[in-house]
């Protein structure tokens, strides 16, 4: 076979396996295996003079498939979401991998392949911090979010565990099929190293599994799935054929069809209420006044609801426009907007948290670009321009929801948050003995999209041993235990609101306290073993020039 199409033949076969273990699919052997033709083909191109130019470009499309084969569905949103997050993300681990192949060529193998687990770690670790240009999504540990019973050593390790248990298996597997192409007698001892690597975190974790015990104290939830079409019936500002008041009538059926007694907290989905709702002006809200008389005729029953929400900025001749801040093109005051999440009971609006891990392109955008566009068409000088800005409102801290007591406390993470786990355990550090996830997956239509979102979900319910309320405007709200496991699971594009008892829990687990510690550890050595590369490379260089 032509040696171009037997590498674009293997390459697409491995990256089809890696991303087959994302929901739905759920192949748990894809990304055990799937990352060994880019390994054998890196090992093919060393002795070639272009060897590092060959594997970064190799590599690029490698990770490209993979990446495209795990994020498709994002077109439904639009297209340039799907190329771009590819394409940027891309360059990024065909980097990475093509310093593995700098680092094998100088250290060799054994050194070589450590990097490559140390690289990769330290690479995702960086994803997740959220930066300007970071997606998360691809974090190759995800992909084992399905299966629970199998992970539950990520309340240990988070999510940079399951890489590098896929990466181990990944390397020795290789080594297998290299021992049998080259040398059959390393074959045996290979095959136990790979059968030690791959069952012994799997057995260690359906012990954990079995040997869990639930906490006993419980508390009522009911989350609301309204199926309210985010493209032509929700907003406003692209043609929204239901009114907010409609959409909340909406859900409030919902809520009187499906209610029991002693429902300690209602959740409805993100931007429930989508009208824009001020700071200061909270009287004037009619939906959220309707909110407050319902729960106080349900005996004070909480809700969390997800608001649009706004407040006016004030700033001092001449001071520089904050990146987050927007200037109406009417009145040509300055305002901040926000992703929130309200709690309120009949007296009034008790807490108010701000969604602090937005979405890039449609939340957010690099301040860079936002800086070159206002110079463009001279924002700061000429009052009448206009911007693109989708730039929303952060905070700082995370916050909780407290019931009148206190004994339940939910920590509110709303929609991309759930993606980022140390992220989530500040909830609970904070005293989170629950957790809500409040979303809207009706962007993605009925494709892959909400099924890993939700997926995603179960990994945070076992980092940090916390039950989950999960309310979605659509795809699939429900419940999830401590341990991963769905309790109740709505379906696509129905309307329902659920309720079930979920147990509370105040113990951290070691995720909890000392989070991607995992990515902490192997950043340091990353530079380490850069370092080393180059040193030894230079000495090498060295040794050539006295013997010529």
């Amino acid at each position: 076979m032509n040696k171009s199409i037997a590498f674009i033949l293997s390459i697409t076969l491995g990256a089809l396996l890696v991303a087959s273990g994302w929901a739905p699919y759920n192949f748990i052997l894809g990304p055990m295996l799937g990352i060994t033709p880019i390994l054998f083909w890196e090992n093919q191109w060393q002795p070639s003079k272009r060897h590092l130019t060959k594997t970064w470009f190799g590599s690029y499309l490698y990770f490209a498939l993979f990446f495209f084969f795990v994020m498709w569905w994002s077109k439904n949103a639009a297209w340039i979401a799907v190329i771009s997050s590819v394409s940027i993300t891309s360059v990024f681990y065909a980097s990475f991998f093509t310093l593995f192949a700098f680092i094998r060529k100088h250290l060799k193998n054994k050194m070589g392949y450590l990097s490559l687990l140390i690289l990769w770690i330290s690479w995702e670790y960086v994803e997740l911090l959220d930066w300007d240009l970071s997606w998360p999504w691809m974090t190759l540990g995800f992909s084992l979010a399905d299966h629970h019973p199998l992970i539950q050593w990520y309340s240990y390790t988070g999510v940079l565990g399951g890489s590098l248990w896929l990466l181990l298996c990944n390397i020795f597997a290789y080594s297998i099929f290299q021992a049998w192409r080259n040398n059959r007698a390393f074959l045996k001892p290979r095959l136990r190293m790979l059968l030690l690597v791959s069952v012994t975190p799997i057995v260690f974790s359906l012990i954990q599994y079995i040997s869990y015990d639930l906490p006993e104290k419980k508390a009522k939830f009911m989350v609301v799935q309204p199926n309210i079409d985010p493209y032509t019936e929700k907003f406003a500002g692209t043609g929204g054929s239901l009114t907010p008041m409609a959409q909340l009538k909406l859900m409030l059926t919902e809520m009187e069809k499906n209610w029991e007694e002693d429902i300690d907290f209602v959740l409805l989905p993100e931007t429930a209420l989508p009208d824009m709702i001020w700071k200061g002006a909270f009287e004037y809200a009619t939906e959220l006044k309707t909110l407050e008389k319902w729960s106080a005729e349900r005996h004070n029953t909480n809700i969390i609801t997800g608001v649009n929400y706004s407040e006016n900025v004030a700033l001092k001749k001449g001071e520089e426009i904050p990146f987050d801040v927007k200037r109406s093109r009417y009145s040509g005051k300055y305002y901040r907007n926000f992703n929130s999440a309200f709690h309120v009971n009949p007296e009034g609006v008790q807490g108010i948290y701000h969604k602090s891990k937005l979405v890039i392109g449609v939340e957010r955008l690099p301040s860079y670009f936002v800086a070159f566009g206002r110079y463009l068409n001279e924002f700061e000088e000429d009052q009448t321009a206009t911007e693109y800005n989708p730039n929303n409102g952060t905070q700082e801290n995370r916050i909780i929801f407290a019931n009148r007591d206190s004994s339940i406390k939910v920590g509110p993470i709303i929609c991309y948050e759930s993606v980022f786990g140390e992220f989530v355990t500040d909830f609970v550090n904070e005293g989170a003995n629950v957790l809500g996830i409040i979303t809207n997956d009706a962007w993605w239509g009925d494709t892959p999209g909400y099924k890993q979102h939700f997926a995603f979900a179960k990994m945070r319910a076992i980092e940090t041993r916390r039950s989950i309320a999960r309310s979605a405007n659509t795809g699939w709200s429900g419940f999830i235990l401590p341990t991963g496991e769905v309790l109740a699971r709505s379906e696509w594009w129905t309307k329902t609101a659920m309720v079930a008892e979920i147990p509370l829990n105040e113990e951290k687990t070691f995720y909890t306290q000392h989070g991607d510690f995992l990515g902490r550890i192997a950043l340091p050595l990353c530079v380490l073993v850069i370092i080393n590369a180059f040193i030894r490379k230079i000495k090498n260089k060295s040794a050539l020039g006295k013997i010529s």
